[in-house]
């Protein structure tokens, strides 16, 4: 008999609010004490969103300005092999990380390629503290709020 009731209960379609836009400014209204957690974490979002959108376009920059310079550099005196770019076209073609320098030894490609390599590991090592930030401040609002609205059931319980 217990059992059936409960199954009755459980498929009960869920009631949905009326007024969406009343609730969030219910919500609102606990998360308003967080104003500056909340405008850090939306600046914080945006820096480690751009920081892992520019490592790839750089990693791009690594092939084109450095190692396809330095393979054609290197396989300058093979003559006669179809699709091999030489040297200068393949680093005019769209570096903008640093200008295209036609007279580059491999030695100057490989130090360029190694500052590049550096700024992408610390792009990681910044996002990875960045996304570490965000999760530890929106645990810190949220956390926060469902105490104020814990305390406030108990209260209104009581």
């Amino acid at each position: 008999m217990m059992m059936g009731g409960r199954d009755q209960m459980l498929q009960v379609e869920t009631s949905k609010p009326k007024r969406v836009g009343q609730t969030l400014a219910r919500f609102w209204q606990y998360f308003s004490r967080y104003r500056l957690v909340l405008a850090t974490l939306m600046l914080l979002i945006v820096a480690s969103t751009y920081m892992q959108v520019a490592v790839p376009d750089l990693i791009g920059q690594a092939v084109d300005c450095y190692l396809t310079p330095a393979a054609a550099s290197a396989l300058s005196g093979a003559q006669g092999l179809p699709g091999l770019p030489t040297a200068p076209s393949a680093r005019v073609s769209n570096c903008w990380y640093a200008a295209a320098n036609p007279q580059a030894t491999s030695a100057d490609l490989i130090a360029g390629l190694g500052g590049l390599i550096l700024l992408i590991v610390g792009l990681f090592v910044m996002s990875s503290i960045l996304t570490g930030l965000q999760f530890y401040l929106m645990t810190y609002a949220g956390q926060n709020v469902l105490r104020v609205m814990r305390i406030e059931i108990f209260r209104h319980l009581h």
